[in-house]
C-alpha cells in the first residue's frame, strides 16, 4: 500500500464565535439592543482590525512570494494593530490580532506552495505573521439556487477547499460568500419570484427582512 507523509508547521487555538445579548446596562448607554458579535481565541475576546483581501494580481501568474508577503507584512505595520505575531500557546499575552478578509468574490488562497503553479502560500504566511484569515467561499453578488443539482456540483469544491486550509491556525472562520443574503433580502420584494430565494435561504423557518427603501 502506498503511504503519502508531509511536513508541516502548525499551532493550535481554539477560537469561539460568541454572539451572547448586550445586558439592561449597555443598552440604557445607548447600544442598540440585540446581541454582540465578537470572537475569543483561546478563551480570551479580542478586538480585530484588518481589511480585505482580493486577488493580489489580475494575471495569477505575475504574483510573486515577494509581493503577497510585502502586502501581509504590511497589514500588520500599517496601524490595524499594534502586534507582530498571535503567540497561540500564551494567548493572554496580546489581545489585538489582524484579520484579513478573504473577498468571497475573488479566489481562494493557497495554502501551499505546490497549489494553484505553486506562486505562493499564503495561509503559512498568515501563520508566520500571527494574521487572522476570515475565508470565504467563492460565491458572490448573485441569487444562487438551492438545489439537489447545484449542491452537488459544488460539495466536491467546498470539501476540497476546507480541507486544505483548516490545517492552518490562522484560518479562523468560513463564510458562506459576499453579500448574498442582502442580495436575497433585497430581490423578495422586488422580484416577481423574488421571494422564492427568500423561501430557499430560510429554509421553511421564520425570517425576518426589512423591504427595500427608495433611494
Amino acid at each position: 500500500m502506498d503511504t503519502v507523509s508531509f511536513t508541516t508547521r502548525t499551532g493550535f487555538r481554539t477560537i469561539q464565535l460568541v454572539q451572547s445579548a448586550y445586558n439592561d446596562e449597555q443598552v440604557h448607554s445607548g447600544i442598540t439592543a440585540g446581541d454582540n458579535w465578537h470572537f475569543n481565541i483561546n478563551g480570551k475576546a479580542f478586538y480585530a482590525l484588518g481589511t480585505n483581501i482580493i486577488p493580489f494580481d489580475p494575471f495569477y501568474a505575475r504574483t510573486t512570494v515577494e509581493s503577497v508577503r510585502w502586502v501581509l507584512e504590511s497589514a500588520v505595520k500599517s496601524g490595524q494593530n499594534m502586534v507582530s505575531a498571535i503567540y497561540l500557546q500564551r494567548p493572554t499575552y496580546m489581545f489585538i490580532y489582524p484579520k484579513l478578509r478573504i473577498w468571497g468574490g475573488g479566489t481562494y488562497q493557497p495554502s501551499h506552495p505546490s497549489i494553484a503553479g505553486g506562486v505562493y502560500d499564503f495561509y503559512s504566511i498568515c501563520d508566520e505573521l500571527g494574521i487572522l484569515a476570515w475565508s470565504e467561499l467563492i460565491f458572490s453578488d448573485s441569487l444562487y439556487p438551492i438545489n439537489d443539482f447545484l449542491l452537488e456540483s459544488i460539495e466536491p469544491e467546498i470539501h476540497q477547499n476546507v480541507r486544505r486550509v483548516n490545517r492552518h491556525p490562522s484560518n479562523a472562520q468560513w463564510a458562506g460568500g459576499n453579500e448574498i443574503e442582502g442580495i436575497v433580502l433585497n430581490a423578495a420584494p422586488l422580484l416577481e419570484n423574488g421571494t422564492h430565494y427568500l423561501d430557499e435561504v430560510c429554509h421553511s423557518q421564520p425570517c425576518l427582512f426589512v423591504p427595500a427603501m427608495n433611494a
